[in-house]
């Protein structure tokens, strides 16, 4: 591998950006154009939720967490030994399909793993109806890529430990009335794929 030089980059070079972490890195690097072309989530999630988004709001919704073990499996041990009574649920080993049942029937899933771009778990979990808690490590410290209100991230998660609990029990408990603070988080996964094309578009045409 070979670190790429921007104070040497060719002429026609532009650059593709998937995240606006990403942008704001390489525009602070570069004087070539950056077009922000932010994939998808699969067609197949997209389509899972055209069909259950009748019967999405409303849903009773069991007090689990969700998490990905490989990128928060370790803090997720830390908050399991403060707070036994809380159910954190890994999401490990799943097909799709069960992936899109748990997404649809608990109440929040929290990730402090690194954000290297917007990641796609999130997204998918946030789409069918879970409130999202992060930390911000890299993407996730952007609003552009992960939309929701900063009282739902955690820079120094590490030690605030007992403000994350507090914060999970306030949304399990009162999950009716907070779904609504992830609205904006839903509406962008929903136009990512009509963004992705019209990115496409701008520099391929």
């Amino acid at each position: 591998k070979r670190e790429y030089t921007f104070s040497s980059e060719p002429a026609n070079v532009n650059h593709l950006c998937a995240s606006y972490y990403a942008q704001d890195f390489v525009s602070k690097r570069s004087r070539k154009s950056t077009v922000l072309s932010i994939e998808p989530i699969s067609k197949f999630f997209l389509e899972q939720y055209s069909l259950a988004k009748p019967n999405l709001e409303g849903t009773f919704r069991t007090d689990e967490v969700l998490y990905n073990p490989r990128k928060s499996g370790a803090f997720v041990e830390k908050l399991k030994e403060l707070a036994p009574d809380l159910k954190f649920v890994p999401l490990a080993g799943m097909t799709q399909e069960q992936l899109v049942k748990k997404y649809s029937s608990a109440k929040l899933y929290v990730d402090f793993g690194p954000f290297p771009g917007a990641e796609r778990m999130p997204k998918e979990a946030v789409l069918f109806g879970c409130a999202v808690i992060t930390g911000r490590n890299g993407a996730s410290n952007y609003y552009g890529d992960v939309p929701i209100s900063d009282e739902y991230k955690f820079a120094d998660f590490q030690n605030q430990t007992s403000e994350i609990i507090e914060k999970i029990r306030k949304i399990l408990v009162n999950y009716d009335s907070r779904i609504s603070d992830f609205d904006a988080y839903r509406k962008t996964v929903l136009g990512l794929e009509e963004n992705f094309i019209e990115s496409l578009k701008e520099v391929l045409q």
